[in-house]
């Protein structure tokens, strides 16, 4: 409940810098809409009301205890597109630490201990947690399968916080494997964003799809089977039930194809682009037995 640290004159507001590193992207779920992600969430902030002590080189020799966290202003930051709005959180596997950057003054001659004492304004507060979330992802299936997906991170300051202390990008890293298991990552994108008139910062994922598999399954066996429809043309007249039989069995087995693969796709109001090319193969035997 403390308030946000002061800025450096009354035109600007606290700053508080976020670094992001994703871990790996844990599950990419088309149908619910769905973009797990582990990653590190890195906040650095200056509190000039604060004042530390002893403060040693090494950063993560200077940790504060669960009592010193309570004590502190803490940035809290509302992950926009989740399903609940989820928020940072402060817990026992919270890392707070200082790293040491400005000078120190030593203890005058009049105090008791010998102490070197380090202002907030100078040497910033970095916090540290590690994240597991589901984030909503909008998927855009037009193209399917030679679609390209934009699933995102958006962060803003809880409540009213907005108001005092502003967000800036500091570093985005991703660490995990580039090649997924239905996707790869082409590209990667860290921003500063304005949504409903507040300032808040996108990490942008870009997806492309790996056709391989879509191929094996979907478009080489429709090839095929359309090659075995299109074979009746040369049969003589005399085998025209044979002719009938065949390519009504090519349409079941398209038709059984299209249901397969349509499940397995988020429904949608508009025509995907497989779905143009298995009508259009349907169509293909039908007109075939028409002909004949």
């Amino acid at each position: 409940h403390l308030s946000p640290p002061p800025a450096e004159d009354s035109s600007t507001k606290a700053s508080v810098n976020v670094t992001v590193h994703i871990k790996t992207i844990q599950e990419i779920n088309e149908i619910e809409a769905i973009f797990q992600v582990q990653f590190w969430l890195q906040m650095t902030w200056l509190d000039k009301r604060l004042t530390f002590f002893n403060l040693k080189l090494d950063q993560t020799s200077n940790s504060l205890t669960e009592a010193e966290k309570g004590q502190i202003w803490i940035p809290v930051l509302t992950f926009l597109n989740t399903e609940k709005q989820d928020s940072t959180v402060l817990d026992e596997k919270t890392k707070i630490q200082i790293e040491s950057k400005g000078s120190y003054v030593k203890s005058t001659l009049y105090e008791v201990e010998n102490m070197q004492k380090f202002t907030g304004a100078k040497n910033p507060l970095v916090m540290t947690q590690f994240y597991n979330t589901r984030f909503i992802c909008e998927f855009n299936m037009h193209w399917y399968p030679f679609d390209t997906q934009h699933c995102s991170l958006v962060f803003r300051m809880q409540g009213d916080s907005w108001k005092f202390v502003d967000l800036l990008k500091e570093k985005l890293k991703y660490s995990g494997p580039k090649d997924l298991m239905l996707y790869f990552i082409k590209d990667q994108s860290f921003k500063t964003v304005t949504v409903s008139g507040v300032l808040a910062i996108k990490v942008e994922i870009v997806l492309g799809r790996r056709l391989l598999s879509v191929i094996m399954t979907t478009i080489l066996p429709s090839i095929i089977l359309l090659l075995t429809s299109h074979s009746t043309n040369f049969f003589k007249e005399f085998f025209f039930e044979a002719v009938v039989t065949v390519n009504l069995t090519v349409m079941l087995v398209l038709t059984t194809m299209f249901i397969s693969v349509s499940s397995n796709l988020p429904t949608t109001s508009y025509v995907k682009m497989i779905d143009i090319w298995l009508l259009g193969s349907l169509f293909f035997p039908f007109v075939e037995v028409i002909l004949h």
